[in-house]
């Protein structure tokens, strides 16, 4: 999956069961798996050190993905794990906001036309899958 985008008008009306602590539990090891396998990756050819730029682009590539662009990994896992979130709501495409957007008036959400992301209910608040995604490419580009 290449990045996704959330509607978040649509079934605004919706309400979504409050996450159990479960939810962020298992997200929280699905990252804590892909950092460990980044600082071993990183260690891995060298005498147990490592520069901080490499394992930040490790990092990256584990929790964000290799290609160059956003591919969602991390997002992608928050999306596809249906036992990760008790209750959540995903639109494709044609159900969106988004559907009368032409092509020249947003390339990008055509292109992600196939990967609308989820919304679930995190301690209170509706948040969509695409926020995991900016998290985790944004917060590591800046660190």
């Amino acid at each position: 999956m290449i990045s996704s985008e959330v509607d978040v008008w649509t079934n605004r009306n919706y309400v979504l069961a409050l996450d159990s602590d479960y939810s962020w539990e298992t997200l929280s090891s699905f990252v804590d798996e892909k950092i460990e396998m980044a600082i071993n990756e990183a260690n891995e050819d060298l005498d147990g050190s490592c520069s901080e730029e490499k394992l930040r682009l490790i990092t990256y590539g584990k929790l964000v993905g290799y290609n160059g662009i956003h591919d969602g990994v991390t997002e992608s896992y928050a999306k596809n794990s249906f036992e990760l979130f008790d209750d959540r709501y995903c639109l494709n495409f044609s159900q969106s906001v988004y559907k009368d957007f032409s092509l020249t008036e947003s390339f990008a959400l055509h292109y992600t036309a196939d990967a609308m992301g989820c919304s679930f209910n995190a301690g209170g608040y509706v948040v969509g899958t695409d926020k995991i995604g900016h998290f985790f490419a944004q917060g590591t580009k800046t660190v």
